[in-house]
């Protein structure tokens, strides 16, 4: 009898030990669904230049006198032009925090399609900053700063945090100005800035465009971004664009498996990766004069102030983040297109005539986004949970 019993308590533990372990292993994918159906479930009704909060939990700086109605709980909605900064809580198991927010831009969308809007949809350890201004014309949000966790995804159902871009129907392209680089999207991208894989002095932004096509300017290069590439551009640790776009490439299938695309306007099947050869062929028929017309002069309108004080509040949040982080240095380079205090716009070695093969980038003296230019800086610390 006494045997039987402790037979029973062994069945008995052990099933209570599979018990735990299950749950712990659902933990990560059910914090994940149950962010995603709250965003589907709270945000439906998003107006046009607004933003919804989705999921805890996410902290709002509002524009100087500026008031502001609650935004605490998924459902909340705030005009965009209120919003200073929107800081994103990265995914956390312990605390079961997850942060994901949904804007509505009209970006350059005319007004006679008042329904249609882009979609950004945030998620997971990212901080977006407004670069538009009240003299600015730009609409609200179309001109923006961001940063963001890179691999840090916190299990194999969740993606890595980010930002998603998506066009409407109907509209060919959308513009707009991503930290200082000038971007045309007719389709859906995943944007990424954060430090350079295994690097704690360089950083990247990377754009993944999985759905029709985009296009990136910055320092004169234009580059042109197929569905199934992406792009990198190097930037300093304030995530300021410091050269010019490097060619498109094959991207990381893995990257971009688990993206929260049930969560769009308008449902597609992502672009699996080209190869080179494929990237070639469309290259091949890009022309970079037409490109680079449309797209220069977008962040001429940037209000040098709005800048600086961009840079230094991210200084200011570093340095809370990472003690260590060492003090930008007064005359740092301001983006392309800002105007320096003096009045005198910043001085821009001007890269050599460019030929039809844009992915000839790396032959002027600017760096280009394949040769990074290295900053003493530090790596912001990582989500991930």
């Amino acid at each position: 009898m006494k045997k039987r019993l402790r037979l029973t308590w062994i069945t008995l533990c052990t099933g209570l030990l599979s018990i735990a372990v299950v749950a712990q292993s659902t933990d990560c994918p059910a914090l994940v669904q149950t962010a995603l159906d709250s965003v589907d479930a709270t945000c439906a009704e998003t107006g046009r230049n607004q933003a919804c909060y989705g999921n805890v939990s996410i902290d709002l700086e509002a524009q100087a006198d500026t008031e502001i109605g609650s935004f605490e709980t998924p459902g909340d909605t705030i005009d965009l032009n209120a919003i200073d900064t929107m800081t994103l809580a990265p995914l956390d198991k312990t605390t079961e925090t997850w942060g994901v927010a949904l804007m509505k831009l009209q970006a350059n969308v005319p007004d006679t399609l008042p329904g249609q809007n882009v979609t950004f949809l945030l998620f997971g350890d990212v901080v977006i900053e407004n670069a538009v201004d009240d003299e600015s014309e730009f609409t609200p949000m179309q001109a923006f700063y961001f940063q963001s966790g890179i691999g840090d995804a916190g299990c194999e159902e969740a993606p890595e945090s980010g930002l998603m871009i998506q066009t409407p129907d109907g509209v060919e392209e959308i513009l707009l100005n991503v930290n200082g680089a000038n971007m045309s999207l007719g389709s859906t991208a995943f944007l990424q800035a954060g430090p350079v894989e295994d690097s704690e002095d360089e950083f990247e932004i990377t754009i993944s465009v999985i759905e029709g096509e985009g296009t990136i300017e910055s320092f004169g290069d234009v580059q042109p971004i197929p569905a199934g590439s992406w792009v990198r551009l190097p930037a300093d640790r304030n995530f300021n664009v410091t050269g010019r776009p490097g060619a498109p490439r094959p991207y990381q299938e893995n990257r971009h498996d688990r993206l929260p695309i049930r969560n769009l306007e308008r449902q597609f099947e992502p672009q699996r990766s080209l190869n080179q050869e494929q990237i070639d062929q469309r290259l091949a028929d890009f022309d970079p004069d037409m490109a680079r017309e449309r797209l220069q002069g977008m962040g001429a309108n940037l209000n040098e102030q709005r800048v600086r004080d961009r840079v230094g509040n991210l200084r200011d949040r570093n340095n809370q983040l990472d003690p260590q982080n060492q003090p930008q240095q007064d005359n740092e380079e301001l983006p392309q297109g800002i105007e320096q205090p003096d009045g005198q716009a910043p001085e821009v070695t001007e890269p050599p005539p460019q030929d039809n093969d844009p992915s000839s980038a790396n032959n002027g003296t600017l760096p280009a986004a394949d040769e990074p230019r290295r900053e003493e800086a530090t790596r912001r610390p990582q989500g991930g949970g």
